[in-house]
């Protein structure tokens, strides 16, 4: 009986371990810095939006982030300076005013963060970001 219960609890290990290494959606051992594009969203968006959405993510913590939205027929690109910091799996983004004074703080979960992609979570939409710089 001891080696059946032996047996069934090193297969069970096994398996947990093998899945763990195998689900690279949680991997977080990349770095933020450098310039991310939105590739798509659980939410359905325009594709000015999906065309427009960048994150700019500087090492001195300062990011700059480009947006767009339909204003009738016309696609309007915005762009907002802002301050970040990454602890774990917590990513704050406080937009700035021009005075340099928060306008507006998001917190987002790092769903994951490779050299490649970047998968984020705020308000229960998942948002997917290439790397292209």
């Amino acid at each position: 009986m001891k080696k059946l219960l032996f047996l069934v609890s090193a297969v069970v290990c096994l398996s947990c371990s093998s899945n763990e290494r195998s689900d690279d959606t949680s991997d977080t051992s990349g770095s933020i810095v450098g310039k991310w594009k939105l590739a798509s969203s659980s939410e359905s968006l325009s594709s000015c939006n999906l065309d427009n959405a960048t994150y700019q993510f500087n090492s001195d913590l300062s990011a700059k982030e480009t947006d767009g939205h339909m204003s009738g027929n016309d696609c309007i690109k915005s762009s907002y300076n802002e301050k970040y910091s990454l602890s774990g799996s917590v990513l704050i983004i406080k937009e700035l005013k021009s005075n340099g004074t928060v306008n507006d703080q998001f917190t987002f979960q790092v769903l994951q963060l490779t050299t490649k992609t970047m998968k984020l979570n705020i308000s229960g939409t998942t948002l997917t970001y290439s790397k292209i710089d």
